[in-house]
């Protein structure tokens, strides 16, 4: 086992609908180990690269055991959060289970890591985290119109303040001295300002592979606001 990056893992999150999915995929195409994702669906066609194992036993399990909504919509933790205990040692075991070998940086992608990120900060303090930005209003369009999204609600104003709480957290997170680095998907869905996503997979210790990047890249998976 090479535990290089064991303790260094690339934590990507945002407000659902932000293009974390988006962003993760071309983590992935450029050799960050995501493990086993939840499968794509009609609302995220090319796959949410969101690990299915620490999804649903670390973050939603700490969600549920709380009394808030697993989903993290309809109930939201408070800001300061209980103790817990192992962890670290219940993600770690979780991504060995999987087969990951240490070699190259492990991530993590979900919006829920915006409620969680005490937890993250305190056992993976070597970790970078990556902060997916997109305008709230086209956010909000985008629940709007996605099925496992609007189901919650279709008023607007309820999701003007569900992103208001999410940007809440995300201000705390940057405030709280974790290492991290801002990418707005409209830069990384133009060709023209695609040299901010290349930065930054440099910096993450990944390979950039521009021949992937641009099939993963199309017009069927990001709308714009019009």
């Amino acid at each position: 086992m090479n535990d290089k990056f064991l303790k260094r893992p690339i934590l990507v999150t945002g407000l659902a609908r932000s293009g974390t999915s988006l962003t993760a995929g071309l983590f992935d195409v450029c050799g960050a180990w995501s493990g086993s994702t939840v499968l794509a669906s009609k609302d995220n066609i090319k796959g949410f690269y969101e690990h299915g194992g620490l999804r649903e036993h670390i973050n939603k399990a700490l969600l549920k055991n709380m009394g808030c909504d697993p989903l993290g919509v309809r109930v939201l933790p408070q800001t300061e959060l209980p103790e817990i205990h192992n962890f670290k040692e219940n993600i770690t075991d979780i991504i060995l289970g999987d087969g990951y070998d240490g070699k190259v940086p492990w991530m993590f992608k979900d919006a829920k890591l915006l409620l969680l990120w005490p937890y993250y900060k305190k056992y993976f303090p070597n970790a970078t985290w990556v902060l997916v930005r997109r305008d709230r209003e086209e956010i909000i369009d985008s629940c709007l119109r996605t099925g496992f999204m609007k189901q919650h609600s279709e008023d607007r104003a309820y999701w003007e303040k569900w992103a208001l709480d999410y940007e809440n957290r995300m201000a705390l997170l940057k405030a709280s001295g974790v290492k991290y680095h801002e990418i707005w998907t409209k830069d990384i869905v133009k060709p023209e300002s695609r040299d901010v996503l290349k930065k930054l997979v440099k910096k993450l210790k990944l390979k950039w592979n521009e021949v992937s990047v641009q099939n993963f890249i199309e017009p069927s998976v990001w709308h714009d606001r019009k």
